[in-house]
């Protein structure tokens, strides 16, 4: 067998904050707890309830929630890649994935489920943690995820190689199903 030299985050630092800036979350009035955390597997649903200013003067509470699956270096623990999913106003899946430096931006993200791409993300930009790419995803995306043991997330290097990094997708169903519950 051989080791992977990375390792899936067993919690995950709320990355809500840092996701929201890239897709913008669907937002609920808040019913429940102020910050959920929850592990299904290999992932992480979480929620945070924020202040939102309402115009003109009325200010209320939304709840913002995600699914989030984080690669870290076994070694020195330091984030590899980081995938969240969140539901969109409109019902729908929209995807982040927050990748390290030095990866050829043009190239974008592909995502693999078995032998098939389902779909490519596009970077947005490059923040202090990482390059961020997003898509919204159709339904035939996540219903393959929701079927899949593991995904492999295709980047290219500055040099032109690719690198493939494995998001397992075990938990994920149940981590969906949670989330579409929330929304």
């Amino acid at each position: 067998m051989i080791s992977s030299p990375f390792k899936r985050a067993g919690a995950v630092a709320l990355t809500v904050g840092t996701l929201a800036l890239a897709v913008p979350a669907a937002a609920q009035d808040s019913e429940g707890p102020d910050r959920l955390n929850e592990t299904y597997r290999d992932w992480v649903v979480q929620c945070v309830t924020q202040a939102v200013s309402q115009p003109p003067e009325d200010a209320g509470s939304a709840r913002v929630c995600e699914m989030v699956q984080q690669l870290t270096q076994r070694d020195s623990g330091q984030r590899v890649l980081t995938m969240g999913l969140q539901r969109t106003a409109d019902g729908g899946t929209a995807m982040t994935v927050i990748a390290p430096f030095g990866i050829l931006l043009r190239d974008g993200v592909t995502i693999r489920v078995g032998d098939d791409d389902l779909f490519q993300l596009e970077f947005l930009t490059c923040m202090s943690n990482g390059c961020i790419a997003n898509a919204d995803l159709g339904s035939d995306a996540v219903a393959a995820m929701e079927r899949g043991t593991a995904a492999t997330v295709r980047m290219s290097t500055l040099q032109g190689q690719a690198l493939d990094l494995e998001i397992s997708l075990m938990g994920f169903t149940a981590a969906m199903n949670r989330l579409r519950s929330l929304n």
